[in-house]
């Protein structure tokens, strides 16, 4: 069966006695103006290769197709020290002009041009610039920082082909490939000299044809043949239901509403899996869906993935420098910093380049705040990616070199951001579009994910931004991005790089975008009306909304009091004990506040309502916190299950004057300093009491249990007592014997 790494696509046509073939006009169509050739609409196919790509080149070379508009770069690694004579050997192979590439060139179509040795190479208005190699370790030329200008600059009309060669050059630039629209193409290993490049370029999930070098040409001669490639018209409207169809498909595979995304970036993934597919109509697309569902999947890769980068508009991050001093001038030195970027893709762009511009800005007064940076996103591969903070080395080639020195350490071709900074971040999968959000915040950068949202699902989010705020609090948008027709709950900063500061003391009202698990799908498509499960009762959303709008961390504990839900981070107050691991809340407990939790929760049980304790103490990252916890009855979801939910509400940081000291010191007052030793003695015994009453407990359970299990096993060897032996089973035995 044909899988994502491999061309063959079952055709709808292929099908016979399943579905017709649709009859085709033997007339020629016209050709459409988009394709007709000009310099804007060119296609540039960027190839790269290293080891073992000579030998790929000559296999390839000779059927790519020549007056196809298109123009090829060849980016192979070289010797910097010895002249290439890569364009004399590859001419031989092709009747297109084979040019070395000189600084500032003109592309032109069906001309092959290569990169020379020591240059790495960028495109940008269709003309090519040479620079030389930033870095004296890694790849040279580097092909991800080719494929990445390619990306930018050409958009759906860049093509992305990795052939033979060691290491993993060109993986990252075949995403910002696919992130665009373009095609991304790869040799197969078992013709591949050396497959550590399109080894790392396939395991990137984002390769759409993996092919025999010999095969190339063909596949792309026959890819331009198809309209979903070149212009960026959507598939034919004729049928629009299609299209409902595929998304209610999506959303029963991957539990993802995508109904209130841009029809019109819809389309233009969609048509792009078509022409891959070679599948001319949305009919036959949702055809080939239902007999290869795996489809789904990749086409929900396609619609997910985005563009990033460190620095990515580096004035927009110079104006953000500026603005930070605005978040942190009213900030007490121990108070929470909390910024969120919601959408951050691999995490470089945003999240990364928002800690260190904040490291920056704080120098050595960082550690005085409790930064707190939430960076989410829904494709969850992209979000492991990110964790591990490692990148290619053409990631960071427009990097400072005074930053690079400072937040990234450097392995061969690869760099990884440094612990300090890693460790500001906190990652997780979210869906805007339904989970809850975080609040508080100082600070939202959410850049370039809104343009893929219709306007009915930006008029939802934007108001939710206001309210999920501080006071004065900033949100950081794209480049092409706006607030729309907010103006009275934003006002611009710097409006030509899109930082507004939030407008007003009041709250805007709530504004639930999703909590419930329903599936929306507008219009008048086939499913439409479909009914989802039911909106949760106005009370429990309003619950859900206070939690998340205080910015609380909360359990939910079943009468066992093991925790069989958890929102928000819990880390400060709860962590894996020592031993066999278990899900109790109590074992799971910070010590400081274990006594406490234990007594809420007994009171809540007992008397099944919500409870409060005093203000708590508990200590963690190296500073003295004050909490109130809040226990009660989660009511509303099953009359059969007993479930407890836990709030663990923050009250502040302890000075540093006052942390141990909340009362006046006793040093003064004998009978005060006896009475501290007595209550601090009183709890150690209580504690001590109670650990040991647990362990009796679980004691007299286990022998419980265990003469539960030998009254069993008397039961059935009574019962066998009681039955006579069968009688094949004396001769059995009788002949066994010697």
């Amino acid at each position: 069966m044909p899988t994502d790494k491999t061309k063959t696509a079952i055709s709808p046509d292929s099908h016979a006695g399943k579905r017709p073939k649709a009859r085709r006009s033997c007339k020629t169509p016209a050709v459409p103006k988009s394709l007709v050739p000009t310099v804007d609409n060119l296609i540039v196919v960027g190839i790269g290769a290293s080891a073992g790509g000579l030998e790929a080149f000559k296999h390839m070379l000779p059927g790519l197709p020549i007056a196809a508009n298109m123009a090829f770069v060849i980016v192979q690694h070289l010797d910097p020290k010895h002249r290439s004579m890569m364009a004399s050997l590859l001419g031989r192979h092709t009747t297109m002009k084979v040019l070395e590439i000189v600084d500032g060139q003109l592309i032109e179509a069906n001309r092959v041009f290569i990169t020379p040795p020591g240059r790495d190479v960028k495109i940008a208005d269709n003309t090519l610039f040479l620079s030389k190699t930033s870095s004296a370790i890694g790849p040279k030329p580097s092909i991800d920082y080719f494929f990445t200008s390619l990306a930018e600059s050409k958009g759906d009309r860049a093509v992305g082909i990795i052939l033979s060669g060691t290491g993993s050059d060109g993986a990252h630039g075949i995403r910002a490939i696919k992130a665009e629209g373009g095609i991304t193409i790869v040799q197969n290993e078992e013709s591949a000299q050396y497959n550590g490049m399109p080894h790392a370029a396939i395991n990137t999930g984002h390769v759409d044809l993996v092919v025999d070098p010999s095969n190339i040409g063909n596949e792309l001669q026959v890819a331009i043949k198809y309209p979903h490639l070149i212009p960026q018209t959507p598939p034919e409207a004729e049928a629009p239901n299609d299209i409902d169809r595929i998304l209610h498909m999506i959303a029963d595979r991957t539990g993802t509403d995508l109904a209130e995304y841009k029809l019109s970036t819809i389309n233009r993934r969609v048509g792009r899996r078509m022409a891959l597919h070679k599948i001319r109509s949305l009919g036959d697309y949702l055809y080939y869906i239902k007999q290869l569902p795996k489809e789904l999947d990749l086409l929900f890769k396609d619609i997910l993935i985005s563009v990033t980068g460190f620095f990515r508009d580096p004035e927009a991050f110079q104006a953000l420098k500026r603005a930070l001093p605005h978040v942190v001038k009213n900030k007490p030195k121990v108070d929470n910093l909390r910024i969120w970027v919601p959408g951050c893709a691999t995490g470089e762009e945003a999240y990364y380049s928002i800690a260190m511009l904040l490291y920056e800005q704080l120098g050595s007064k960082v550690n005085q705040y409790n930064i707190q940076i939430f960076a989410t996103d829904l494709d969850h591969d992209a979000i492991m990616q990110a964790r591990k903070g490692i990148y290619p080395m053409a990631t960071v080639v427009d990097v400072d070199k005074e930053i690079l020195d400072k937040y990234f350490s450097t392995s061969d071709n690869t760099v990884q951001v440094v612990k300090s900074i890693r460790e500001m971040i906190v990652f997780a999968k979210q869906d805007l579009t339904r989970d809850p959000p975080f609040s508080h915040l100082d600070l939202i950068s959410c850049r370039n994910l809104l343009i893929y949202f219709n306007n009915r699902l930006q008029k939802k989010i934007v108001p939710m931004f206001h309210y999920i705020l501080n006071g004065e609090g900033l949100l950081f948008l794209g480049k092409s991005e706006s607030i729309g027709q907010f103006s009275d709950l934003f006002v611009p900063t710097v409006k030509k790089w899109k930082i507004f500061q939030r407008r007003g003391t009041m709250r805007t009202p709530f504004v639930d975008i999703g909590m419930g698990k329903h599936l929306r799908f507008p219009g008048k498509g086939a499913h439409a009306n479909i009914p989802g499960p039911k909106a949760a009762p106005i009370k429990q959303v309003f619950a859900e909304a206070m939690i998340n709008a205080m910015g609380n961390c909360a359990v939910m504990i079943d009468e066992r009091q093991e925790i069989v839900f958890v929102q928000g981070d819990v880390v400060p107050y709860l962590t894996l004990a020592q031993g066999e691991i278990g899900l109790s809340i109590l074992n799971m407990a910070r010590p400081d506040i274990r006594l406490d939790l234990r007594a809420i929760i007994h009171k809540a049980t007992l008397e099944n309502s919500f409870v409060r304790s005093n203000k708590v103490n508990i200590r963690y990252n190296d500073r003295n916190h004050q909490l109130i916890l809040h226990a009660g009855p989660a009511t509303g979801l099953s009359e059969s299950v007993a479930l407890t939910l836990v709030i663990f509400e923050e009250i502040g940081v302890v000075a540093e004057s006052e942390q141990g000291q909340p009362h006046p010191k006793p040093d003064g007052d004998p009978r005060m300093l006896e009475l501290e030793q007595d209550l601090a003695s009183t709890r150690e015994h209580l504690q001590t009491a109670v650990e040991e009453l647990e362990t009796s407990n679980e004691e007299l359970q286990s022998t419980n249990e265990e003469l539960t299990t030998v009254n069993q096993e008397l039961q059935v060897k009574s019962g066998e007592l009681a039955r006579p032996t069968p009688i094949w089973k004396i001769f059995s035995t009788a002949a066994a014997l010697p």
